[in-house]
């Protein structure tokens, strides 16, 4: 049997007559106020009088409803109407007619029904000096309908309890457990009840069960000072949580929720299987509305998820799985005055609930970068289906699906680089069995080449446009210098001083339709480059139109353009070479001459050191090297330059 403790005790301790909701006439004025005690009482609304003060909230009522209360001793003292059934505002006074004091005053602080809009008032915990006469107001702000409302009063030595309602929901009934935790002044007590149910008479410390009552009906319960008269302490009002929806599902459930609403829908599993809902659809206002799911049958329980979707109130994939032995989830809808569902027309609720009789997929997800284009694929690794024969699989961002998959790897995207994508394999039975990637994405800072050398090859596409953004793994400048590449008219090649479009222009062209020779230095902090390839739809070089690859090695070490070497000043020969390659350097160079051999996939194939005196020749063996075209990159303190050459056997 479900347990739900809706208040886990009762305020400190409680004196008075418990009287049943019974109709109460009242006073227009602060003048003709109606005395009354502490009790449940049902009033017909603040309709005639024009004796509203105003006192408390400033402005806002004509007519008014008032009482006055006049405690037999010390303590506190509560008044409100909660679960009353009205929108309420409540004032509370002290003083005489005329000379009233505010002490307190309640608006919107609590439901009007179980579950239903909080807005009804309440005024806890005044002060109480015995003799001394309160002024109660019940204006006509909101409305002039009818009310149930109540006084507590609560004294040093009245009993104390809590309790705890136990549904019945099979038979349409609920009970109370009542748990007497202390006598205070009594050696025995009674507990009475306003919902029609036998008395208890004369008992002690202990549990009891006050009931049954008729499920979503109110009652309030009171504990008798049998030795102290009058210093009795009572319940609030209570009722049933709803009960919960018992099934498996799937169950699909549409829900255009209103401005005010304070509802609950309690689901649970009908096996021992946990208990699961998702939402395919829905919008909420994101200022003041939510839903918030429970991991139980109340709203006491964890809460799984509170919020209202994404930034723009998007509720779809939102999921919670229940971890409770019951397989219970409670769903509360909560909303504001300004606009819902049924107001501004934004799209319902659509969620499926569900029990989790599956088994979830298993796969693996590997990023697959595309760095020239600034996107990135997802590789899925479906590894397994679950308990179903196929499997849905479905990314974040677009919402594509691949539908009734097997076990295989599969590619979704692409994707631009800094956009996180999730991807989902579901089970082709039962969509809550999931398999959920972690955020996955591709950085535009991960395709940036840190490097000193580095040869790269690049044969463009109609319509192409292609990005190679580097920047240098030392301190220092960045050298792009091509070593070949055909380009048709119309075609171009766009160098950037920086990391992107927003750098500095340093090169757009062709060339003239041959690339080779184009040096191009950074000249920014970065100490990077960016290079952007574009084509247009006449012809390429994977057309077969411009038959040369685009080929650049990328150094460190400003090479300076208007010094490039000549004849005279850096030579290599023989080129082509067989095998020795003779190193020729001007008088002007004299010191440590590091020397990179690099081939054309940008791998370093052999290093050397030289000690240069200015005018002499000096000699490197390639005979190690496979035939093909290389660079051959010369690197000092101050300078560094790069060569092509070409070994033939």
């Amino acid at each position: 049997m479900l347990s739900r403790s809706l208040r886990v005790a009762l305020p400190a301790i409680v004196v008075g007559l418990l009287a049943s909701a019974t109709a109460s006439a009242q006073g227009d004025f602060c003048t003709t106020a109606v005395a009354v005690g502490p009790g449940t009482y049902t009033a017909d609304g603040p309709a005639t009088g024009f004796g509203a003060s105003n006192l408390c909230f400033g402005a806002g009522a004509s007519n008014a409803d008032w009482y006055s209360y006049t405690p037999a001793g010390n303590g506190t003292w509560t008044v409100g109407s909660c679960l009353g059934g009205t929108d309420t505002r409540l004032s509370v006074y002290s003083g005489t007619c005329g000379a009233q004091v505010c002490l307190g005053s309640g608006d919107d602080v609590c439901p009007i029904t179980i579950g239903g809009a909080g807005f009804a008032s309440e005024v806890a915990g005044l002060a109480a000096v015995a003799g001394t006469t309160y002024y109660i107001e019940w204006d006509d702000r909101w409305t002039t309908a009818g009310y149930n409302w109540y006084i507590e009063f609560f004294c040093a030595d009245a009993p104390q309890s809590t309790f705890d309602v136990v549904p019945d929901c099979a038979n349409g009934f609920y009970s109370v457990d009542v748990t007497v935790t202390t006598l205070g002044s009594a050696t025995d007590v009674t507990i009475n009840n306003t919902g029609g149910a036998p008395a208890i008479t004369n008992v002690g410390i202990g549990t009891y069960t006050v009931g049954p009552f008729p499920l979503n009906t109110n009652m309030s319960y009171s504990v008798v000072n049998n030795q102290d008269p009058g210093c009795d302490s009572y319940s609030q009002t209570i009722t049933n949580f709803p009960c919960p929806f018992v099934s498996c599902g799937p169950d699909q459930y549409t829900y255009c929720y209103d401005d005010n609403e304070s509802t609950f829908f309690v689901y649970q599993s009908a096996t021992a299987f946990p208990m699961a809902i998702i939402f395919n659809a829905g919008i909420m206002q994101t200022f003041g509305d939510e839903i918030t799911i429970f991991d139980g049958d109340d709203d006491q329980a964890p809460i799984l998820y509170q919020g209202f979707g994404d930034q723009f109130g998007d509720l779809t994939g939102i999921i919670s799985v229940s971890t409770n032995p019951q397989n219970i989830l409670t769903l509360r809808i909560t909303s504001n005055a300004f606009g819902s569902c049924g107001t501004y027309g934004l799209t319902p609720m659509d969620y499926t609930v569900a029990c989790l009789d599956c088994l979830n997929p298993a796969a693996t997800y590997t990023v697959v970068p595309d760095c020239p284009h600034r996107e990135y694929s997802i590789q899925v690794n479906l590894t397994g289906t679950g308990n179903a024969t196929d499997a849905d699989i479905i990314n974040s961002l677009n919402t594509d699906t691949i539908q009734n998959t097997g076990v295989g790897t599969y590619t979704i995207g692409p994707f631009g680089n800094d956009t996180i994508v999730q991807i989902q394999v579901q089970n082709g039975l039962n969509n809550l069995c999931r398999t959920t990637s972690p955020d996955l994405v591709q950085t535009d800072s991960a395709c940036v080449y840190n490097t000193c050398g580095l040869n790269t090859t690049y044969c463009y596409s109609n319509n192409d446009e292609a990005w190679f953004v580097f920047d240098a793994a030392v301190p220092g400048p960045i050298t792009i210098e091509f070593l070949q590449g055909d380009m048709l008219n119309g075609d171009n090649v766009v160098v950037y001083n920086g990391y992107d479009d927003l750098s500095a222009l340093l090169f757009n062209g062709n060339n003239g339709g041959d690339m080779t020779g184009l040096t191009v230095n950074s000249n920014n902090p970065d100490n990077a480059l960016a290079v952007r390839i574009l084509g247009d739809a006449a012809g390429s070089c994977v057309g077969g139109q411009a038959p040369d690859d685009l080929i650049w090695f990328v150094s460190c070490g400003a090479v300076n353009v208007d010094e490039e070497p000549t004849a005279d000043d850096f030579l290599l020969y023989p080129n082509p070479t067989n095998g020795t390659l003779n190193i020729g350097l001007n008088h002007h160079w004299t010191g440590e001459v590091y020397v990179n051999v690099v081939d054309l996939a940008g791998r370093v194939v052999l290093m050397d050191r030289m000690n240069v005196t200015g005018g002499a020749v000096n000699s490197i063996d390639l005979t190690g090297l496979s035939n093909g075209r290389y660079a051959v990159q010369l690197t000092t303190d101050h300078w560094n330059k790069t060569k092509q050459i070409e070994v033939i056997r």
